[in-house]
């Protein structure tokens, strides 16, 4: 503030006239998470920030970029979806502006966390790192650990068996160790892709699994729409079941497979 003094006719008069200054936006956050995104079966690694400005509060403009490593960003308002194209760390900038043109930048760096499928279900520490956040405080997703002498069954499913796994591993403890995959099934393309993933170790006994839900299901904008377009075209489906059945027979030691 600066207080301005003129003198007219010998008369002293004080004028205090107070010139604002724009202050800058803060960025109190900006953290990369695995969530769950829109339709059940989409989980998405998203960047997030947060920020606040003095004069225009939470009402900001974000853009992210990659400055560095072999990924792209989809932004979706104020936060942006991270699409890795390998396993190396990524340094993430966020740009925030305010309404008068001032700017706050800040970086996050990024490398996930390289999941070995011959131990997923082995060790804990691989475990809590292929379910992340999205899933960490569900019974369906706690950590097994395996008696040497049981037969191993694993559930390859989406969200209906999510719910029952807890159940299921419940009454066949002692009988037999009760695995399934570190996520969502959602439909049958998620499951060839990632399948050798989900395989793990490949000692398994038994393997339970189910598809058509997500694949018969209608999405617009990443929601259940009656208007939107189906998943997956009946045929394809078809096709990519058999596609599972043959990597299911080709890649584990498993007698007993029940769709």
């Amino acid at each position: 503030m600066f207080i301005i003094v003129l003198i007219l006719s010998n008369t002293l008069f004080y004028s205090t006239i107070a010139f604002s200054q724009n202050t800058l936006p803060v960025i109190s956050k900006l953290i990369v998470t695995e969530k769950e995104q829109g339709e059940q079966g989409v989980v998405q690694t998203v960047v997030r920030g947060v920020a606040r400005d003095a004069e225009d509060g939470m009402k900001l403009n974000y853009e992210y970029r990659i400055l560095k490593g072999d990924a792209s960003l989809t932004q979706v308002k104020r936060y942006a979806i991270l699409n890795l194209n390998s396993n190396d760390s990524v340094l993430i900038e966020l740009l925030v502006t305010d309404s008068e043109g001032g700017q706050s930048v800040r970086t996050v760096a990024y490398k996930p966390f390289k999941i070995l499928p011959e131990i997923l279900y082995t060790d804990k520490t691989t475990w809590k790192a292929a379910i992340g956040k999205t899933y960490s405080k569900n019974a369906s997703f706690s950590f097994q650990q395996r008696e040497d002498s049981l037969s191993n069954v694993l559930i390859i499913g989406n969200s209906i068996s999510i719910g029952y796994t807890s159940y299921v591993q419940k009454e066949l403890r002692g009988v037999c160790n009760v695995n399934r995959i570190p996520t969502n099934g959602g439909d049958t393309k998620k499951c060839i892709e990632n399948l050798d993933l989900w395989l793990g170790d490949r000692k398994w006994d038994v393997i339970h699994f189910n598809f058509g839900m997500h694949d018969f299901k209608r999405l617009l904008n990443n929601e259940l729409d009656v208007k939107g377009k189906v998943v997956m075209p009946i045929a394809e489906y078809a096709d990519n079941l058999e596609l599972i059945v043959q990597g299911l027979k080709s890649k584990t030691r498993c007698q007993a497979y029940m769709g």
